[in-house]
């Protein structure tokens, strides 16, 4: 038995204006778990100056991850938060991941780069 998470894909988003939200379908995501217990995925992200907010949309498996949610569009910090709950069982990969960025009137308009870290533990 076991649990495997995996992330791929482009994951930058220009904002060139302020008050201007950039929004992107640009990673996408692989779990393989054969575990009963239930898991759930949680995000963080680096450090922003600020200004700049970044929310993801993370897709919940579908093929044994039946009854699996996905917390829709979730603003991320460096805090880990929930994004995905309830997962069972699960042998998906090329699940969606979008990303929405805005930057507010404290925002230099420039490209920002981050990382964002995605975890799997048993639920909460």
């Amino acid at each position: 038995p076991g649990t495997s998470l995996g992330v791929g894909g482009s994951r930058r988003i220009v904002l060139s204006t302020f008050g201007e939200e950039g929004k992107r379908n640009a990673a996408t995501y692989m779990l393989l778990t054969n575990t009963g217990a239930p898991k759930e995925i949680r995000a963080s992200r680096d450090q922003l100056p600020p200004g700049p907010t970044l929310q993801a949309n993370v897709s919940a498996p579908e093929s044994k991850g039946k009854g699996a949610k996905s917390s829709g569009w979730t603003p991320l910090s460096t805090g880990e938060t929930v994004v995905v709950q309830d997962i069972q069982k699960a042998d998906d990969s090329g699940v969606p991941i979008a990303y929405k960025a805005t930057a507010t009137a404290g925002a230099a308009p420039k490209t920002y780069s981050l990382t964002v870290t995605y975890t799997i533990t048993r639920s909460q």
